[in-house]
């Protein structure tokens, strides 16, 4: 090298160990390696190649002019070639050299790249196809991979000084590349180690089923929105979301067609909600979400309902297709909200969704915790009453309907509650079928009527409902078998009632079903047509009996309608030879009309009620209420939702949300009177853009029918035909389609606040109790306005 004007090989090494050290990052690494060699070692290129985890040489690192780059980075050679090219070289020192000038053997496929230089007859001249390059060994003595130079600058072979000096710096980049390698495969360790911790730290906050967030990371989620909420001013909300019948889908379609459907409702939580909220499992087929950023509860109650409306539609789960509903509670953060008392008290308005007819909503109220606290109470009771031999059974005569002669009996449940007094199974039904008691109270039930039956004189049948947990049990025949076995009485007088009140596999129940009929037992449907069985259904599956269900027998005389089904029902059962029974008879008239109709069995009121052994009784009958649970559970959500409301916005939306909910409008709006003698409007839902921005600010002395109950607080009840004749004139244009209008006042203490108005576009009768309802409301607003004004 001191020939060619070249610095100490010492200083050389020197920077260069200094340059090589200064990185651990392996391609930097291998980047100065290459660049040394052209800035301080003489050569135009340098080409690092790295053996590969195949065993084949790939061009890692490239220092020389930019399209040599190009052509060469990536380029691989195959382990038979670089034994080609050991073989075609001759060794220099450590080094290894290709003498271009040789020829022999055509070498070109050892060849990536051939410099575009004269060919000298200076025999130290650099030849074209001259290689020179350095193999590089790591520590444990395995080959790393291998340095080739080319083009030197002053254009001759390296001499013994060139190959000393490259064989030392070839040790040294071979040490740095090994050091990096280590570093490397550390590095990825670490990694690996980091991904391990981040994925345990993820499976202790997570749900492992749904991958939801679990209840330790729900509730820290739940304190960091009550601490936003009180700095920024949102609201937050909590929403406790519990499946409706799950267990019946574990025992019926089994634990993993269960586990799909709580996965495959994990994924529509997560799809309807926003990237603030969160979603999380707390075990069983219980969700919670937590919803932040709101203004009122409307939006958190529009949530829920997207929801319930979303689990509408079939789901297909493990190649079933599994119904199911939600009964969700809503609980509003207030400035001294906790997360645990948010938590219990969604828990606690889920609790009374359930109780008040599920697939619904509730909102948490004052009074919701006492009877949260009572239904753990009645599971906590209900666990020891068999022992405690606190159940009874009642019993209902089944009559000719011609005769009125029993034939047999209804086994009806009662509990005879030590300090609440005899209980009927709507006190505590859907406690029990919730809880694990309801098997051993279902076999008390099958034991005691057979032992009861077995006493009747006269042939006297027994009927006993069968939960459709019992029959989803493969062992429910077996069970039956030994208790009539026990008892002595006859297979044929026990009649054994399947409700239909349940999503179903046809093919499983034919099964269990047949098997009771194997024994000799009669099998009826309850119930029927209230439920999810179909025609195709009723056709496979081998029942005995069908049981109209007592909607339609109170509806039999007067009803055209339901007078329609029972006449279909009964024409059906004749052709599948199918007896029929009448639930719920209460007039002599209904009996009459039955009879008219073909059904031949029939039991209630009219004949006797429940008691506690068979007897005649006496004739009783009973009217329905005139307003429904349903129409009341609103009014008794919409009076805790408003008391939550802030402003006169999120009453308004209130209003117009549950009139149009729960009388099936399809729009609806609420407006304000002014202090200058108009109205505006507060809220509207379901009308045109354009309509709407006529509401914006209206005279009250305009022809809109609402503007009339806004005069003198009068409310509107209109049907189509008025429409036509009384209703403002763009009303009447749209006539053929709006077949009813309602208009209501908001009023406070005599004093008139607003009004609001529904539209129907489909069946409507203004039946008192609708009327009733719609006024409450306009009631109930009208006092949260007359608090949020004064």
């Amino acid at each position: 090298m001191e020939s060619r004007g070249a610095p100490e090989p010492a200083d050389v090494l020197a920077d260069v160990a200094q340059r090589l050290g200064a990185s651990l990052d392996l391609t930097q690494t291998l980047d100065e390696v290459a660049r040394a060699v052209v800035e301080r070692l003489g050569f135009g290129v340098a080409a690092l190649n790295l053996v590969t985890d195949e065993g084949d040489l790939e061009v890692a690192a490239i220092a020389g002019p930019q399209e040599i780059r190009a052509e060469l980075l990536g380029r691989r050679q195959s382990a038979a070639d670089w034994t080609d090219l050991l073989a075609a070289s001759e060794p220099r020192g450590r080094l290894r050299f290709l003498d271009g000038r040789k020829g022999g053997e055509d070498p070109s496929h050892l060849y990536f790249f051939v410099p575009d230089i004269p060919v000298s007859d200076d025999v130290l001249a650099w030849h074209p196809l001259d290689a020179l390059f350095a193999p590089l060994y790591g520590g444990d003595g395995a080959l790393l991979g291998v340095l080739s130079v080319d083009l030197p600058h002053d254009g001759l072979r390296p001499d013994s000084g060139d190959r000393d000096l490259l064989e030392v710096f070839a040790i040294q980049a071979a040490l740095a590349i090994d050091h990096a390698r280590l570093y490397a495969d550390l590095q990825r360790s670490m990694d690996d180690q980091k991904r391990i911790q981040a994925e345990l730290r993820h499976r202790a906050l997570h749900d492992a089923l749904t991958g939801l967030a679990n209840r330790e990371l729900l509730l820290d989620r739940l304190d960091q929105a009550l601490a936003r909420s009180r700095r920024d001013g949102w609201g937050i909300a909590v929403v406790f979301l519990d499946v409706d019948h799950f267990k019946l889908v574990n025992d019926s379609l089994g634990h993993g067609v269960g586990d799909e459907l709580l996965i495959t409702l994990a994924r529509l939580l997560t799809h309807h909600l926003r990237e603030v909220d969160t979603a999380g499992r707390l075990g069983g087929d219980e969700f919670v979400l937590v919803l932040e950023e709101l203004s009122g509860p409307a939006e958190a109650i529009a949530v829920a309902e997207r929801l319930m409306e979303a689990v509408k539609a079939p789901l297909l789960v493990g190649g079933e297709q599994v119904r199911i509903s939600l009964s969700v509670g809503l609980a509003m953060a207030t400035t001294t909200s906790t997360s645990s008392e948010l938590l219990a008290e969604a828990d606690a308005a889920m609790y009374r969704a359930k109780a008040t007819g599920r697939a619904r909503w509730e909102v948490f109220d004052s009074e919701m915790r006492s009877e949260a606290l009572a239904q753990l109470d009645l599971r906590r009771e209900l666990s020891s009453a068999v022992a405690a031999e606190q159940f009874r059974l009642h019993y209902q005569p089944i009559v000719d309907l011609v005769t009125g002669q029993p034939l047999g009996f209804e086994a009806l449940l009662r509990w005879e509650h030590p300090t609440r007094g005899l209980l009927a199974p709507a006190a505590f039904l859907d406690v029990l079928e919730d809880s694990d008691t309801d098997s051993p109270v279902a076999e008390w039930v099958l034991e005691r009527a057979c032992s009861d039956a077995a006493t009747w004189l006269g042939g006297l049948f027994v009927t006993v409902n069968v939960s459709p947990r019992q029959l989803a049990r493969p062992e429910l025949a077996r069970r039956v078998a030994d208790v009539l076995a026990r008892t002595g009485l006859p297979a044929e007088r026990l009649w054994v009632e399947i409700t239909e009140n349940r999503p179903v596999d046809a093919h499983q129940d034919i099964a269990d079903v047949q098997r009771l009929r194997d024994l000799g037992v009669h099998v009826a449907l309850d119930d029927f047509g209230t439920g999810y069985a179909g025609l195709t259904y009723l056709q496979r599956l081998p029942a005995d009996t069908v049981k109209i269900d007592r909607v339609f027998v109170q509806g039999v005389v007067g009803d055209r309608v339901s007078r329609g089904i029972v006449s279909a029902v009964v024409g059906l059962a004749t052709a599948l030879d199918l007896q029929v029974v009448a639930e719920g008879v209460e007039t002599v008239d209904q009996a009459h009309a039955l009879a008219e109709l073909g059904v031949s069995l029939a039991q209630g009121y009219l004949w006797a009620k429940p008691a506690p052994l068979p007897g005649s009784g006496l004739p009783v009958t009973r009217r329905l209420s005139v307003l429904s649970e349903d129409l009341a559970g609103e009014l008794r959500r919409l009076v805790a939702s408003l008391a939550m409301s802030s402003d006169r916005g999120q009453v308004a939306r209130l209003a117009v949300q549950t009139a149009r909910r729960s009388l099936g409008a399809d729009a609806g709006l609420l407006l304000l009177l002014t202090e200058h003698g108009s109205a505006v409007l507060a809220h509207g839902e379901g009308y045109s853009a354009r309509l709407l921005k006529e509401f914006e600010e209206v005279p009250v002395e305009s022809l809109w029918p609402i503007c009339a109950t806004l005069r003198d607080g009068t409310p509107v009840f209109h049907q189509q035909a008025q429409l036509r004749v009384d209703a403002h004139t763009q009303v009447r244009t749209a006539a053929d389609k709006i077949t009813g209008l309602a208009c209501v006042p908001a009023a406070a203490d005599g004093v008139l606040l607003g009004a609001l108005g529904m539209t129907w576009t489909g069946p409507v009768e203004f039946a008192d109790a609708l009327r009733g309802h719609l006024l409450s409301i306009g009631e109930l607003v009208g006092q949260r306005l007359a608090q949020l004004l004064y």
